[in-house]
Order: structure tokens, then sequence, then C-alpha cells
């Protein structure tokens, strides 16, 4: 059974790892591995500081983080939360893969916002989309099998 994360900082981990990590198997045991544009560099040093892991740099700015001890089943299913750590996992998500985005619809001419998560469509694991004024605009969540 996948380890579920036991704290907020591990769910939030989580929740970045399902939007945008990839598991290596090319050698040796499983490595967990999360990259960020540079704009996310800040962010990205917390975590590297709060795991005690190192921070690396590719020449386009983008910054990694490598995991060996952390369940690569974080990638590819939702772990089993504690309800207090739901919200935190789902911030993660968020931040790993999500945006945030205004528009005018031209139907009816009213302005729009909108939180969407677009995620990973070949396993078919995630799509989010709600207005931002409360109302569902569509929702759609599944594991991947």
């Amino acid at each position: 059974m996948a380890k579920a994360p036991n704290n907020e900082l591990e769910a939030y981990l989580a929740g970045m790892i399902a939007a945008d990590g990839w598991v290596d198997r090319s050698s040796g045991p499983p490595k967990v591995r999360l990259e960020q544009k540079a704009e996310s560099r800040l962010l990205m040093q917390q975590l590297a500081s709060a795991f005690g892991r190192n921070l690396y740099t590719k020449p386009n700015g983008a910054v990694w983080l490598e995991f060996v001890n952390l369940d690569p089943s974080w990638k590819s299913s939702t772990p089993s939360l504690e309800p207090e750590l739901v919200r935190h996992y789902w911030r993660g998500v968020i931040d790993g893969d999500g945006c945030i985005t205004r528009y005018v619809d031209k139907r009816d001419m009213s302005a729009r916002t909108e939180l969407m998560l677009y995620y990973n469509p070949l396993t078919g694991q995630f799509w989010l989309m709600v207005s931002l004024d409360g109302s569902l605009v569509e929702e759609f969540v599944t594991d991947a099998m």
C-alpha cells in the first residue's frame, strides 16, 4: 500500500508531483522528479530546504528536485488523505499545473474568471474547471487506473 502524506507539506508536495512530476525508472530505485519554470525558483527552494534536497537548475533557468525516498504512486493516483490534508493536496495540484484566467464571454459580454486545471489527459487523472464566482462550470475528477 502506498505511503500517504502525513502532514500539510507532504500533501502539498504530493499534489505538485501529481500535477507536474514524473518518475524516472531508468536506473536504480525509482526517482520522483519535479520541475518548474524559473519563476517558481523561490517555491522550489523552499521545498528543497524543507525536504533536505538539492535544487538543480537547467540551462533555460527551469529548476528541479529529485526524491529517491518518495512513493512513486503519488504521480499516478490520488493518495488516501486525512480530511484536513485534502486542501493542501489540491493547492499543490493547482500550483503544479493549474492556471487562473480572466476573459469576456462574447455570448453575453460578461466578465469571467475561472480556475482551470488540465491534468495528464493520457491517464485521464484530473480535469477541473471552476468559475471563481462560486458556480461550478465543469468538473471531472478521477484516478488513473
